[in-house]
């Protein structure tokens, strides 16, 4: 039974407020949202789930600068999934987009080196420009070397892997990192330790 209350404010004229008339209206789902652009590095062509703004950094990193006229076109992605975030998406699928296969966006690598040999190579996790800021540096421990420490850095994000010779390295670096990843082990450099 409804409870009713009921008031004259001038007269023949009443007030009716009815119990059910203060309920509240629960969060109404707006469903899922898709959105597809250009971003500096994450995987290109593929759908990635995201549940906040800080996902889509890690990511996708962050966006660039609005370019000049005589720029390249500005990215895109990253500050779109800003902007849902910031109102009020909760479930994004993001999917980055670029040309790969004409060159305009290569995946960066470098060689470590056992002295002047080559011992693997690793290569950007993902295509894209971010990688043009990674920087990567081998430290041998001990004398003679015992043992060796790649450290990569992009801006304040720092990995650092360690291994007693370059098949133990690479193993590491493979494991953990998520900047990179390592692949053409030498067969005759594999129980050496990287000194470059």
């Amino acid at each position: 039974m409804a409870e009713t209350i009921r008031e004259m404010i001038i007269p023949g004229t009443y007030i009716e407020v009815r119990a059910e008339g203060l309920i509240g209206v629960g969060g109404i789902s707006t469903g899922n949202l898709g959105v597809v652009g250009t971003a500096s590095r994450g995987p290109v062509n593929q759908v990635v789930v995201l549940g906040s703004y800080a996902e889509a950094l890690e990511t996708f990193g962050s966006y660039d600068a609005w370019p000049s006229e005589n720029q390249d076109k500005a990215l895109t992605l990253v500050r779109t999934l800003e902007q849902l975030f910031k109102g009020g998406a909760s479930t994004v699928y993001a999917a980055r987009i670029a040309e790969v296969g004409d060159g305009s966006v290569a995946s960066m690598g470098w060689t470590v080196k056992v002295g002047s040999n080559n011992a693997f190579v690793l290569t950007a996790s993902s295509p894209g420009t971010w990688a043009n800021a990674v920087t990567a540096a081998v430290e041998t421990s001990g004398d003679p070397a015992s043992s060796a420490t790649l450290t990569l850095t992009l801006g304040r994000l720092k990995e650092t892997f360690t291994g007693a010779n370059a098949e133990q390295l690479l193993a590491a670096v493979n494991e953990g990192s998520r900047l990179v990843r390592g692949s053409g082990l030498v067969t005759a450099q594999k129980g050496n330790v990287p000194t470059t």
